[in-house]
């Protein structure tokens, strides 16, 4: 792993993690976790990526967003919510 970006939207109650790894054919991992809190995150991350709390505090940076980069009109809040309490990964070559 040679940087993580982890994007806290408080509001929403989730975090969007951005991994990006030295190895070629995978260069980058995005994860949608339902936590917000750091300490939290920082676990979660480490347990999924299969590294130490402290490896991951060495190469996190964080963004804080109280207000959403997702507007969801009332209907797409209650499947927003429930798709947050589920962890999604994508990959990206």
């Amino acid at each position: 792993m040679t940087a993580i970006k982890a994007e806290i939207e408080k509001k929403q109650g989730f975090s969007f993690i951005e991994v990006r790894t030295a190895n070629s054919p995978l260069k980058k991992l995005n994860f949608a976790l339902p936590i917000t809190e750091v300490n939290m995150l920082e676990v979660m991350i480490a347990q999924l990526l299969n590294l130490s709390v402290e490896d991951v505090r060495q190469i996190i940076s964080y963004q804080v967003k109280n207000q959403s980069r997702l507007k969801p009109q009332p209907k797409q809040r209650i499947q927003i919510e429930k798709a947050a309490k589920t962890e999604a990964i994508s990959i990206i070559n």
